[in-house]
């Protein structure tokens, strides 16, 4: 007997965790539809799926006819925001189950007001400066240098700028502005440091914190904002966190009122403090629930899931599992960025997936791809999650899988940007 057996599932598109979302409901009984506007070729969750359509994510009206046509019992995607905006409205219309709300939502997605609330428990953030749409002299005269520049309601690094002068700021802001939906730009002191990313995850009321996370940035593409080579869990700065941050950040996560889900928050780290400036109400788009399950038992992947599905979730005594310690192993997501242009050959990418320590592998891009050099997450091509005993092992492995994989163009010209994530674990 599946969890899911008689059940009707809907997956939103394509993006990071859908296949395994696709693929888990599949496993536990569910008949599964997938709906985007793309052909099946193009959209790699339909490969999967019972069932396709080519319809929008965004057409929600047309969504809510199917989900009553096909008596949908569950609406849910992977990481996207736009796609999870459609989850909650579909959700509205149709008295389906969604693990968030408009206003926990909006809470989380703007910036200026993530900002607010961090400021109310007492989370410590970076100074803010305030400019109108058109900065006035005197509001730039008052500003110390460098700042970060960035839309209060946009992801994947887009419309972000890090300014060293006025000339930058007045041309990053406009960006921002232009790109921001809500034309509301946040601009803030731009903080040296490790960028760092704390999970939560709830269950039925209850709020456990889940791992920390450490960057480690390629700095290759000058003029770009700089892409992450790799994430380490956990981060050095754990007993820091631990003993400074998570009581009151989970007060502060608590006061928005979730009863089931996960929230990511991100900052910057330095040797004594902590600054931070963003959440997502949502899984991270690097899928750590692939470490955290293989290692603790828990993944959040599936009890959302669950939870869009059947209302509920069966066994909420598995936030006892969690444990950001990660039972003393060293995580480590490495991606492979793609330097741009049209991909026409990969390979490799199996053979490193049999490197002991391998856990899993994405490929985000794949052969016939058309990727632009944006300093957008688009340029990431290839992921491997990887679990060690110590950095050493660690690095050891990414040195294996840099020999092993090989991406080039249609000009069979390497496309793989340069990348100093050994050089940067010695340090």
């Amino acid at each position: 007997m599946g969890l899911f057996d008689g059940k009707v599932f809907l997956e939103l598109g394509t993006n990071v965790a859908s296949v395994d979302i696709v693929q888990y409901a599949k496993s536990e009984g569910a008949y599964v539809i997938v709906t985007d506007y793309l052909p099946e070729e193009k959209s790699e969750a339909k490969k999967y799926a019972d069932e396709t359509y080519m319809i929008s994510t965004l057409d929600t009206d047309l969504l809510v006819e199917l989900i009553k046509a096909k008596r949908v019992d569950g609406v849910f995607c992977g990481v996207s925001e736009v796609n999870l905006k459609s989850v909650r409205l579909l959700a509205e219309k149709t008295g389906l189950p969604c693990y968030f709300t408009k206003e926990q939502w909006e809470i989380c997605e703007n910036k200026a007001d993530f900002k607010e609330l961090c400021n109310k428990f007492h989370v410590p953030t970076a100074k803010q400066y305030r400019l109108g749409a058109v900065p006035t002299r005197e509001e730039l005269d008052i500003i110390q240098y460098p700042v970060i520049v960035k839309p209060v309601d946009l992801c994947a690094s887009r419309g972000i700028h890090i300014c060293h002068n006025e000339k930058q700021l007045l041309e990053g802001y406009q960006d921002a502005y232009a790109q921001s939906p809500s034309h509301n730009v946040i601009v803030e002191q731009y903080i040296v440091g490790d960028e760092i990313s704390a999970t939560y995850t709830f269950l039925n009321g209850e709020c456990r914190f889940s791992m920390l996370s450490q960057m480690y940035y390629n700095m290759e593409q000058k003029g770009l904002v700089p892409l992450p080579d790799a994430y380490i869990y956990p981060s050095k700065h754990l007993s820091a966190f631990l003993e400074k941050i998570n009581e009151p950040m989970k007060k502060m996560l608590k006061s928005i009122g979730l009863k089931n889900g996960t929230i990511f928050v991100t900052g910057i780290a330095t040797d004594n403090e902590f600054a931070f400036f963003e959440a997502g109400l949502r899984m991270a788009g690097t899928a750590p629930y692939n470490f955290v399950s293989y290692i603790n038992g828990i993944n959040i992947m599936e009890l959302l899931t669950e939870y869009a599905i059947n209302g509920k979730i069966s066994k909420p005594e598995l936030i006892e599992k969690e444990n950001p310690q990660l039972n003393k192993k060293i995580c480590c997501l490495y991606s492979l960025l793609n330097s741009g242009g049209k991909i026409g050959n990969i390979s490799g990418v199996e053979k490193a997936c049999r490197i002991p320590g391998v856990i899993h592998h994405t490929i985000q891009r794949d052969i016939g791809d058309e990727i632009q050099k944006d300093g957008t997450l688009g340029q990431v091509n290839v992921r491997f999650y990887i679990v060690k005993e110590t950095i050493n092992e660690i690095r050891e492995v990414i040195e294996k899988i840099q020999q092993i994989v090989k991406i080039t163009d249609i000009n069979q010209k390497n496309m793989i940007l340069k990348s100093h994530i050994i050089k940067m674990l010695n340090q």
